[in-house]
């Protein structure tokens, strides 16, 4: 009984992140799935990610000129605030919310770079397509493979068909603001979700080798 007591310590000591991150994370899930839950995770990360970027985007461009551009903030502001709903659609099941935010974040990406032009690079977001496996699951790669094709598809109509300088009207000097806010945003969102990604599969790791410790324990105890 000792050795069992000895090897009841939490599961997660020294490896859990801070707590309004995981409240965060968590926000809407109810799934009991663990792998649902690992992968409901991540879409909540990614939706608050995507947000940021659209708001940080409006915020470079509002320091120069607002009013000429209102249209265009009206628009990224309510994708903003509806990636931001994301976590509230798990309930409806386990892939609905990955594929809501699939779907707003490629049509935030085909807007912007339609609005500021080839030139503002904002199509370089649509390399984070492989984040979308990690949201889908291996399980579900068929959903992953549809909507890969769809943001391929999209990223090569953004170099091929849309104008240079875009319909609104920005210089050439916010057009660079624009491209070197895209690719660092899509350098640290990288980061983020591949942090996460590795902390929930460490999580789940010290999980299983706690219930093996106390399983273990449990039975040396029953059975000396």
């Amino acid at each position: 009984m000792n050795h069992l007591q000895q090897t009841s310590r939490p599961p997660l000591q020294g490896l859990s992140l801070p707590g309004w991150i995981e409240s965060l994370a968590m926000n809407g899930i109810a799934s009991s799935d663990q792998q649902v839950v690992r992968r409901q995770r991540l879409v909540n990360i990614f939706a608050y990610a995507s947000a940021f970027n659209a708001f940080s985007q409006m915020a470079v461009l509002a320091s120069q000129k607002f009013e000429s551009l209102v249209v265009s903030h009206t628009i990224f502001t309510a994708l903003a605030l509806a990636m931001l709903t994301v976590p509230r659609l798990h309930r409806m099941g386990p892939n609905v919310g990955a594929h809501v935010l699939t779907f707003l974040s490629l049509g935030a990406i085909a807007l912007a770079s339609w609005f500021y032009g080839r030139e503002a690079q904002i199509y370089v977001y649509s390399t984070l397509s492989g984040v979308l496996l990690l949201i889908f699951g291996i399980d579900n790669w068929r959903h992953y493979v549809a909507w890969l094709a769809v943001a391929g598809a999209s990223m090569l109509a953004c170099l091929q068909l849309l104008p240079h300088s875009g319909f609104m009207p920005v210089t050439t000097g916010e057009r660079d603001m624009l491209t070197i806010q895209a690719y660092s945003n899509t350098f640290a969102l990288m980061a983020l979700v591949t942090f996460f990604a590795l902390s929930n599969l460490r999580r789940q790791e010290v999980e299983l080798e706690h219930q093996y410790e106390r399983s273990a324990a449990l039975m040396n105890t029953v059975f000396p």
